[in-house]
């Protein structure tokens, strides 16, 4: 899951905050985990950010590293909570583009959005909560 806010601990650095989870499941030695972010770092473009701290990143970096992070898991779906809702467009087409880089990989991608532009250019299938909420 990604959230809206990124939910990175502010106290840890880019790196440490994509072991945390992965070390604690036993996902793998430190090593290989640390060499798993390092690639996943470098496929957002975040390579030279993987001794930084949160507090250093723009919005859109802290996203990518969220999403980098939930990838950390090997998910077979990836769910995201408005992933665009603070970026700038620039931002949110960045985001847009990985999240579709990651689909083409296998992974299913599940996007809660109120952004509809984001939506239309960047989803498969669009269900509105219409669709899905019944009245009693």
């Amino acid at each position: 899951m990604v959230f809206q806010d990124y939910a990175l601990f502010p106290n840890l650095s880019v790196l440490d905050n994509l072991l945390e989870a992965p070390l604690a499941q036993k996902l793998g030695s430190r090593e290989e985990l640390a060499a798993k972010a390092a690639g996943l770092l470098e496929q957002m473009g975040l390579d030279d950010k993987l001794e930084a701290m949160p507090s250093t990143l723009s919005g859109g970096q802290k996203q990518r590293v969220a999403i980098a992070r939930a990838m950390m898991l090997n998910p077979r779906v990836l769910c995201f909570d408005e992933p665009t809702s603070a970026l700038d467009r620039e931002s949110s087409d960045s985001i847009g583009k990985l999240i579709q880089e990651i689909a083409a990989g296998g992974t299913g991608i599940l996007i809660v959005t109120h952004d509809t532009e984001f939506g239309q250019q960047y989803g498969t299938r669009i269900v509105s909560s219409s669709e899905f909420v019944k009245n009693r």
